[in-house]
Order: structure tokens, then C-alpha cells, then sequence
């Protein structure tokens, strides 16, 4: 269907954060092939930025059959289909939102390099807790429903849409303790390395920046009761999709700019 109203807003920012993904990316490759510094940072990043173009393309699947959309205008195999690639596009965000952090974790970990293991120790942290959040939110997509095509093809049984609404609540407190976390320790490492004061205050400040991503997280959790509205959900869900896949990106975003320094030189 043509999306219109929500839809087409969705479809809007989609497109918005799919060419400033795409760009971040290519410029973080850029910069790291222009000093020869790849490292599991950036591979996991790239990873990372792979499942989001995915999560984009069911994002953009979903429109095209209904999210967005009044239950009104839709048929029967539109609802079925929207609420498939709406599944999907779930399971791409929680993948990609644990690279990301995953990502961002690593490039600290270089950073701490010469200083104290705590700072070593509570990243490692963070990606075993940023791992147990998407698996606990894939787990709960992948088995709410018997068979699996239950949570869109009416053959099956499913349980309650709570157990979404609860483990996304699980997630978004996992989403905002680490990136405030990967947002402040940046500033504690920095401090104690050997550089210049005016080089610390602009690395603290852009690594800084991935706390911005936690904003999104806390406005979507504004929308999560949206998951238990069985009447026009395909409607209503949209908000927590949209400011989903913004988080993402943000998180993308940020994690990728201390990065490109060696592009200002």
C-alpha cells in the first residue's frame, strides 16, 4: 500500500538514517585505511552497520504492507505480511544494537590501553551485558509463538504481546545503562592519558556523544504499552519502531566518529 501519515513519516527517516549510516561507515573505513587501523572495533561496526541495512529493508517491507497504516485499509494477507517483516526487523534491531555497543566497547578498550584495568574490566562488562540483552529480546521474538509463522500466519498460538512489552523494557534499561556508561568512562580514561588538555576535552566530548543515542530509547519507551493494543497495532507500534531504528542509528553514528579525527588533519 501506499504509506501515507505515520507510514510515510517512517519511510522518511528510514531514508534519512539509511544515507547517514551508510556515509559514517564509509568514512570510518576511509579514515581507517588512511592510517592502516583496522581493529575488531571496526569490524564489528561494520557488521554491525550490515544487519541494520537489513533491519532497514524490513522496516521498509513492513510499510509496504501495513505498519503505519489504519487496520481499515488493509486486507487479511497485508496483515500477515507486515506483522512477518515487523517480526524481522525486531530480531535486525536487537542484533545490530548489541554489535553497535559491542563496537563502541572495543574502541574504549583500545583507549584504556596504559591505564587502569578497572576501565578494562567494567567494558567487558558492558558487552556481555549488551549480549545478554539482545539474546534475551531475539529469545523472546523467536519463541513467543508455535509454530514460529504463528506471530503472523493466525495458524498457531502465541502468547500475550506483554512478554514483548517487558522484555523491550529489559532491553531499553540494558540500551541506556551502557551507553551512558561508554558515554562517561571515555571521560575518565581520557584524563589519565598523557595528551594535551585541549585534545582531551575534544575526544571526551565526541566520545561523549553516544549517550545521545539513550535519548531515543527513552522516548520509545514512552510507546511500549503499544505492543499489548491488539486493535490497529500495525497503526500504533510504528512509534516504537521508528524511535527503535533512530536509536540504532545514533548509536552508529557516535560510536563511529572518534573514528574520523584522522580525516580532520
Amino acid at each position: 500500500i501506499k504509506p501515507t501519515g505515520k507510514g510515510l513519516s517512517f519511510t522518511i527517516v528510514l531514508s534519512i538514517w539509511a544515507v547517514l549510516s551508510t556515509l559514517t561507515i564509509a568514512l570510518r573505513i576511509w579514515a581507517r585505511y588512511t592510517i592502516r587501523g583496522f581493529g575488531v572495533d571496526d569490524y564489528l561496526m561494520i557488521l554491525g552497520y550490515i544487519v541494520f541495512v537489513f533491519l532497514l529493508v524490513f522496516d521498509f517491507l513492513s510499510i509496504n504492507f501495513g505498519v503505519g497504516a489504519h487496520a481499515e485499509r488493509l486486507t487479511d494477507y497485508d496483515v500477515m505480511q507486515a506483522k512477518k517483516w515487523f517480526l524481522f526487523a525486531g530480531i535486525a534491531y536487537a542484533i545490530a544494537t548489541a554489535l553497535v555497543k559491542v563496537s563502541i566497547s572495543f574502541l574504549l578498550i583500545r583507549v584504556t590501553r596504559g591505564t587502569k584495568h578497572i576501565f578494562t574490566w567494567i567494558l567487558y562488562g558492558v558487552i556481555v551485558l549488551a549480549c545478554v540483552g539482545s539474546l534475551t529480546s531475539i529469545t523472546a521474538y523467536a519463541t513467543r509463538c508455535k509454530p514460529f509463522s504463528a506471530a503472523w500466519n493466525p495458524i498457531g498460538t502465541c502468547r500475550s504481546g506483554a512478554i514483548l512489552e517487558n522484555v523491550t523494557w529489559f532491553f531499553s534499561v540494558v540500551c541506556i545503562f551502557t551507553d551512558w556508561v561508554c558515554a562517561t568512562l571515555p571521560i575518565l580514561i581520557i584524563w589519565q592519558l598523557k595528551l594535551p588538555l585541549r585534545t582531551k576535552i575534544q575526544l571526551g566530548f565526541i566520545l561523549a556523544l553516544g549517550m545521545i543515542a539513550s535519548v531515543a530509547t527513552i522516548i520509545r519507551m514512552r510507546h511500549l504499552t503499544d505492543y499489548v493494543r491488539p486493535t490497529d497495532f500495525l497503526y500504533s507500534i510504528t512509534d516504537v519502531s521508528l524511535w527503535s531504528e533512530t536509536e540504532a542509528c545514533l548509536g552508529l553514528i557516535a560510536g563511529s566518529l572518534p573514528t574520523l579525527r584522522p580525516l580532520l588533519r
